[in-house]
C-alpha cells in the first residue's frame, strides 16, 4: 500500500534532493531495461519457463510503477520549488492569496 506523506525541507536542499531522486530513478530504469532485454525469445518459447517469465514480467511492471510514483514525487517537488522561487507559495484552493 502506498501512503502519501508530507514533510518539510529547506528550499535550498530541493535541487539536491531532486537530483538524487532522478539519479535513483535513472538507475532503476536502466536495471529494468536490462531485465527486459535479457528476456530472450528462447526463454519465452520454453514452456517450462512460462511461469517464471510471467513472474519476471510482473516484477518489472511493479518496479516500473514504483519508478512512476517516484517521478510523480519529483514532479511535485519541482512544482513546489518553482512556485516558491517565483513567490507563489499559496496552496491552490485554500482561499489565500500570494503576498
Amino acid at each position: 500500500m502506498r501512503v502519501q506523506i508530507t514533510y518539510s525541507e529547506e528550499l535550498d536542499n530541493i535541487p539536491c534532493l531532486v537530483a538524487e531522486f532522478l539519479k535513483e530513478s535513472g538507475k532503476s530504469l536502466l536495471l529494468m531495461a536490462n531485465h527486459v532485454g535479457n528476456l530472450d525469445e528462447t526463454s519465452v518459447r520454453d514452456i517450462l519457463k512460462g511461469e517464471e517469465m510471467i513472474e519476471k514480467v510482473d516484477n518489472v511492471r511493479q518496479e516500473m510503477s514504483r519508478i512512476d510514483q517516484r517521478l510523480m514525487d519529483i514532479q511535485s517537488l519541482l512544482s513546489g520549488y518553482n512556485n516558491a522561487v517565483k513567490g507563489n507559495t499559496h496552496e491552490e484552493g485554500d482561499g489565500s492569496t500570494p503576498e
